[in-house]
This record gives C-alpha cells, sequence and structure tokens, in this order.
C-alpha cells in the first residue's frame, strides 16, 4: 500500500497504467506521466477515475501521451494548480475543470481541442495557459476574456478560432500587464 506517497512519475514506463489504483495514494502531491511505452495503451481506456480521488495533487502531467480523455470528475482535484497534456491526443476538456479556480497553470501545446469549456473563464488564477498547436481550435468561449491573470499566452493562428467579443481589448490588456503573447504559425 502506497499511503505516504507523495511524488510517483511512471514515465516511459511499459506496464500497464490502468492496472494502478490511485485512491490508495491520498497522501499524493504530483503524478506524471509521460510519452514511453504506456502511452500507446491510453487510446484504448480512459484512465482510472480513481485518479479524481487525489484531492492533494497539485501537480498532474500526461506529457507526450495518447491520452483521449481526462475523467468527467477532474474538477474535484481542487488543490491543482499545474495540468500538462501537451502532445495529447484530449479534443476537449471536461466542463467539471472550470472548478478549478487554483489552476494556475494549464499546458496544451499540441493537442487535438477542438473546444474549450463554456466556463473556462472560471480559471481566474491561470498565469499561464499554452494552447499552441491546437488546429482544430476553432472557437474560443466568451469568457475566456475574463482570464485577466495571464503572464504567457500561447494561442492557435490568429485565423484558426473564432474570437470572443471583447477580444481585442482584452488582448491589449495582457499587452500592457506584460503578458507574453504569442500565436503559433498556423
Amino acid at each position: 500500500m502506497l499511503v505516504n506517497l507523495m511524488y510517483l512519475d511512471i514515465s516511459n514506463n511499459l506496464f500497464d497504467i490502468y492496472e494502478i489504483d490511485f485512491s490508495t495514494m491520498t497522501q499524493l502531491t504530483r503524478l506524471y506521466i509521460k510519452g514511453g511505452e504506456c502511452s500507446g495503451r491510453m487510446e484504448e481506456q480512459p484512465i482510472d477515475e480513481s485518479l479524481c480521488l487525489l484531492v492533494k495533487l497539485e501537480e498532474l502531467s500526461f506529457n507526450m501521451t495518447k491520452l483521449m480523455s481526462l475523467p468527467d470528475e477532474i474538477g474535484n482535484l481542487v488543490n491543482l494548480t499545474s495540468l500538462n497534456v501537451d502532445g495529447s491526443c484530449l479534443s476537449e476538456l471536461p466542463e467539471s475543470i472550470t472548478r478549478l479556480t487554483g489552476l494556475i497553470e494549464l499546458l496544451a501545446y499540441g493537442s487535438a481541442f477542438e473546444c474549450l469549456p463554456k466556463n473556462f473563464g472560471n480559471l481566474s488564477a491561470l498565469t499561464n495557459l499554452g494552447l499552441k498547436g491546437n488546429c482544430h481550435l476553432l472557437t474560443l468561449p466568451d469568457s475566456f476574456t475574463s482570464l485577466t491573470q495571464l503572464c504567457t499566452l500561447g494561442l492557435p493562428g490568429p485565423n484558426s478560432f473564432v474570437k470572443p467579443p471583447g477580444y481585442a481589448n482584452f488582448l491589449i490588456h495582457l499587452e500592457k500587464s506584460g503578458c507574453v503573447y504569442e500565436e503559433s504559425d498556423m
């Protein structure tokens, strides 16, 4: 039993991560699963929902995996400050993610997002948002312009998505606050 485990990195392993029961890891604050052979199995089944019982989790990374979906209960991870799904196969984020009001960093470079949750602007603590390389992202929700704490913002090319009302003023605000803003060359 791994009750006192606080940090777990199971990156680049050959074992099946779906056999892991996260519910016994109640003290876990950081979980990293990066690429490797295990990522090839992620398209066959979703990550176990027991992951969403890890209420002390602060950092979660599925970097360079073939992760197709996050559990709907991801919003239960109320202490999560960093979520990295760079290079994943996610086409959407569950709406419950908008309950993660303490989330500071969301990295999703090169993922397959088609849309963002309607209430994405509820992530008011976000300072680092990376969405470059999401060439399927067609629209930003109206609430997007509520993300006024951003210090770093990376988006797909300017012609790849429909901009919400007030987007031009939003960019002016970010520029005045010193935000580093970049768009993909897509």
